[in-house]
């Protein structure tokens, strides 16, 4: 009997042993894994924070494009049109906008200058108008026209 009681010891031994080297391993599986959620929150968070800086960095362009237009530059495009992003989207509008309003700019002035154009000419026929009146007047009296 004194074999069987060996036995059984050994064999407690044996279980004892494996539950230490289990929990062994369960401790360094989780020290691993805490590691891997680390660093992996660690690379997300600079993503992110990579994103953010970009996506601000596109934003003060388009914000400086804007100011630009408002004082009346139509030269200034943003160079955050390219991508499918919103703001990519944006900075395509933004350039929409530039080429529409110089579009704009461009047939106002020729249409200022056709106007002024006609004024002049307006004028110019009005004067001449009255001149000719005034020497129609002058020649049915028989007296010479004052001079303008």
């Amino acid at each position: 009997m004194a074999g069987a009681d060996a036995l059984v010891l050994d064999l407690m031994a044996d279980v004892q042993a494996r539950r230490a080297d289990l929990a062994g391993r369960r401790y360094n599986l989780l020290y691993v894994l805490g590691l891997a959620l680390i660093v992996g929150l660690g690379v997300i968070v600079g993503l992110l924070i990579f994103f953010i800086a970009a996506m601000e960095q596109d934003v003060s362009e388009l914000k400086e494009v804007a100011r630009a237009l408002e004082r009346g530059d139509l030269i200034d495009r943003p160079s955050v049109e390219h991508g499918t992003h919103e703001l990519a989207e944006v900075g395509r509008a933004f350039n929409r906008l530039s080429t529409t309003l110089a579009s704009v700019r461009a047939r106002q002035t020729a249409y200022n200058r056709i106007v002024t154009g006609l004024n002049r000419n307006v004028y110019l026929h009005e004067t001449i108008r009255l001149s000719l009146a005034e020497l129609a007047r002058a020649d049915s009296r028989g007296r010479p026209a004052a001079s303008s």
